[in-house]
């Protein structure tokens, strides 16, 4: 997939037969949970797409959602003239983004949380190099936990909060 060539798509491995199936042969995803796969794609009418400095593609600035029980692939983020990155879902699916303006590490960006299609509540605004390295590692009773180079962060009861300033990712479950 993403670390180097080859067709795009999504395998399932049956353990009972050990037989292999494609499930997405169109689009390489960045995350799958339960019956949702997630794709960060270029939306064509974007006329100001952000350029990646490296390799001079188009940075994604959609979010797609597919439903593999129907096929169906739906629009769930675009942000004309940004960047979009997904870093990660919580328990309920909702997709956590980073929606940036460039890649350097002044330029601003903001963490969203997407609850439905072009849906999104604003968690965090500041600069790339704010967030730079965030993920999302799980979700328990306390809420969705960030782990990053700036610390590690809790997303809980509406609101996003840093709760270490050590860089760190959390190693598992918090009672």
């Amino acid at each position: 997939g993403f670390e180097g060539p080859g067709a795009p798509g999504l395998w399932w491995l049956d353990p009972a037969t050990g037989q292999v199936h494609q499930v997405v042969n169109d689009k390489t995803p960045v995350a799958i949970q339960g019956q949702a796969v997630w794709f960060e794609t270029v939306n064509a009418a974007d006329a100001q797409a952000i350029t990646d400095q490296r390799n001079g593609t188009k940075l994604p600035d959609q979010l797609e959602r597919r439903d593999l029980q129907t096929g169906t692939t739906l629009p769930w983020l675009y942000r004309p003239g940004s960047a979009v990155q997904l870093l990660g879902l919580d328990n309920a699916n909702h997709p956590f983004v980073a929606v940036s303006k460039g890649q350097s590490s002044t330029d601003a960006i903001e963490l969203v949380v997407v609850n439905s299609p072009n849906v999104a509540s604003r968690l965090y605004q500041g600069t790339v190099a704010d967030i730079d390295g965030l993920s999302v590692n799980f979700t328990d009773q306390h809420g969705t936990w960030f782990g990053g180079d700036r610390g590690i962060s809790l997303y809980g009861d509406g609101a996003f909060r840093q709760v270490s300033s050590s860089g760190a990712r959390p190693a598992g479950r918090c009672a």
